[in-house]
């Protein structure tokens, strides 16, 4: 059996959660760069959400939750 297999719904929750977080996470950092001017936090809050999307996409093809 492999390791995806053994995952709990707990663990499986626990992936979506994170996803969550991090899109959260981005959206609140590019407006508050936006809004302060800073560059800088827009461009980390882009790599956030991509982190958020790959997240995202490990729920899709392992876990499927729906």
């Amino acid at each position: 059996m492999t390791i995806r297999g053994k995952l709990s719904i707990v663990n499986r929750a626990i992936v979506l959660v994170l996803a969550v977080v991090w899109l959260g996470a981005g959206a609140l950092g590019i407006v508050l760069g936006l809004i302060h001017g800073q560059l800088l936090l827009v461009v980390l809050s882009l790599f956030a959400i991509s982190y958020a999307v790959l997240w995202f996409r490990d729920v899709a093809q392992h876990y499927s939750l729906l």
